[in-house]
């Protein structure tokens, strides 16, 4: 369905990275060298434009490179949206627990309520108020890309 396709833009969202309520709107710009303007442009504000050789993680396998090679003919840029939840310490501590006991339970059981409760929680906060601005955010931008890509021509 997508053999034809002469622009994508793709929006990978995620979570547990950042402050609280914060977002984060990383480019990836080693492809196509206009992503982070083109982003600019669509979003209104600046994005970050992650670095390995200053520090940054680097990313193997992203979901961005299934896309290119599955569509060689569009000119794709991708934007990884992050959304801050809890402070690092929580976060670390609830994947930590979550290797631990992915390591060491038996086969084919399930973790414990409470390591998926944590889980929950790093990742997809309870907080009505935080969900609630997540959606809109994420909302905001997908409206915003689709009306730039409703601009390119055919």
């Amino acid at each position: 369905h997508l053999g034809e396709v002469k622009h994508l833009t793709m929006l990978d969202v995620h979570t547990g990275l950042g402050d609280w309520g914060s977002e984060m709107l990383f480019v990836d710009q080693d492809r196509e060298p206009d992503s982070p303007a083109y982003f600019e442009h669509c979003f209104g504000r600046p994005c970050d434009l992650p670095d390995p050789s200053a520090g940054a993680y680097s990313i193997h396998g992203r979901i961005s490179d299934a896309f290119r090679r599955a569509l060689p003919q569009a000119k794709m840029r991708y934007c990884l949206q992050e959304f801050g939840t809890h402070r690092a310490s929580i976060v670390l501590a609830a994947l930590r627990r979550e290797n631990f006991s992915w390591r060491f339970r038996p086969p084919g059981t399930l973790p414990p309520d409470r390591l998926r409760d944590a889980m929950l929680e790093a990742f997809l906060p309870a907080d009505p108020a935080w969900r609630g601005r997540m959606v809109a955010l994420g909302m905001q931008r997908w409206k915003q890309a689709w009306k730039i890509l409703s601009e390119l021509p055919r």
